[in-house]
């Protein structure tokens, strides 16, 4: 339905457990996908896998819903344009991830963001660690990733904190109502 209105899909896994799922997923339709809860390169690694087609990935042909599966010719062809086109994002939610960022990040990746909520538990629960704040997280991660092609995504529950965390280096917004 999404592909008759010409509009992108994000989509976003039910739990890290799923994302040797990507790909069937991806079979029904979404632009891209967002795995939960990363922490371990092995996730990383299994998403950018099957999330992309050979040779750059081991995603299996299928699926009539792909996203504008009808408009780039052969198979070959489709497989670059989908390979250069969609948008895979792993979530960061927890200390542990946030401090490994820049060993989570590979080829593949287009994206990380934030579990702010989700987040918070694990700053709660480092209380000596050196990040006490979810503004804190977001900093070190956009440090670390500011020389790279990743982007950095933010869950914006707040507009006019836009230009605090686009100065942090944040390049992408998503807009929440208020939780």
């Amino acid at each position: 339905m999404v592909d008759g209105f010409g509009m992108p899909a994000h989509l976003r896994i039910k739990h890290t457990r799923y994302t040797y799922l990507v790909g069937n997923l991806l079979d029904l339709g979404p632009s891209g996908v967002e795995v939960p809860q990363v922490e371990e390169a092995q996730t990383v690694e299994e998403g950018v896998a099957y999330f992309y087609y050979p040779q750059k990935g081991i995603r299996s042909w299928g699926g009539g819903a792909r996203r504008e599966v009808g408009a780039h010719g052969d198979r070959l062809e489709y497989a670059t344009w989908w390979n250069d086109y969609g948008l895979l994002w792993m979530q960061l939610e927890s200390i542990p991830a946030v401090t490994n960022v820049a060993h989570l990040v590979r080829p593949g990746v287009d994206c990380v963001s934030f579990g702010p909520m989700d987040l918070s538990f694990s700053i709660e629960a480092h209380p000596h660690h050196p990040f006490q704040s979810v503004d804190d997280c977001v900093q070190h991660v956009c440090d670390q990733l500011k020389d790279s092609d990743v982007r950095v995504c933010f869950r914006n529950y707040i507009p006019e904190d836009r230009d605090k965390y686009g100065s942090m280096g944040v390049t992408v917004f998503l807009e929440s109502p208020v939780v």
